[in-house]
């Protein structure tokens, strides 16, 4: 991925390595500076931050879009003299709890000379949930043929939308919520159940939306198996626990 940018008389050519990423991967390149002035420049306030920004405020040109979540820095001395190039490699390490890409929000990278934000460049970085999350929709998708409907990041956390299977199994299911977060090496999975609820009131039936919800844990020796691989039937066994909290059940 590669961006350009002048802000006179200097120009910035951002290289990065690849096209997209999954949290907890490391994003990294070069920021090279080409000075086509006549006079020596200060590279002192040139950097490359790692921000995170809402897509409404980028593509309105908001000043105040992008909350900087880390830097890289030439040296406080740097200089490039006329006609010349001076290269900045940089990396930004990210958490396997950073906010994944959706259709509201993303990562970037923006690069340039000060913190007057509408001079200065950026690149969307596509984010994707941490390969684990992928193993758990994988067994939604593929064991119990649920539908993915939407993914988003949610207040520290990847949240997947699944619709059940058109079968008499999950009639009464409409929709759940699936969200998960690591703490250390283990990680956290939160269910939302939207089911129907049926509710009597003055000689009347109503079927109702009710919420159930239900919290599981998996160690790194739960998800993981002795030679370091996934472990896909512990994985695929506590998605049909969970489940069963709901399967084929018309709450009252």
């Amino acid at each position: 991925m590669k961006g350009t940018i002048f802000q006179r008389p200097l120009e910035f050519r951002v290289e990065i390595n690849g096209e997209s990423w999954h949290q907890g991967d490391t994003v990294s390149g070069t920021l090279t500076v080409r000075n086509h002035g006549n006079e020596t420049a200060n590279l002192a306030d040139v950097r490359v931050y790692l921000a995170h920004a809402a897509l409404a405020k980028v593509h309105k040109k908001d000043p105040a879009a992008y909350k900087m979540i880390g830097n890289v820095a030439f040296d406080a001395a740097a200089t490039v003299p006329a006609a010349g190039e001076a290269t900045l490699d940089w990396s930004f390490a990210t958490d396997r709890n950073c906010p994944i890409t959706d259709g509201r929000a993303s990562l970037f990278l923006v690069y340039g000379k000060g913190d007057a934000q509408p001079l200065l460049g950026q690149l969307e970085l596509p984010i994707h949930p941490y390969p684990l999350i992928g193993e758990f929709l994988k067994a939604f998708q593929i064991q119990n043929r649920f539908v993915l409907k939407a993914q988003r990041a949610s207040k520290g956390r990847v949240e997947l939308k699944l619709n059940p299977p058109d079968s008499k199994a999950f009639s009464t299911l409409d929709h759940v919520l699936v969200s998960f977060k690591f703490d250390g090496d283990a990680l956290e999975v939160d269910y939302y159940f939207e089911v129907k609820n049926l509710e009597t009131e003055n000689a009347s039936i109503d079927i109702k939306k009710k919420a159930r919800e239900l919290s599981q844990r998996f160690e790194k020796t739960q998800y993981t198996t002795s030679s370091g691989r996934v472990n896909h039937a512990h994985i695929e066994a506590a998605i049909k626990e969970a489940l069963g909290a709901v399967e084929g059940k018309l709450m009252f």
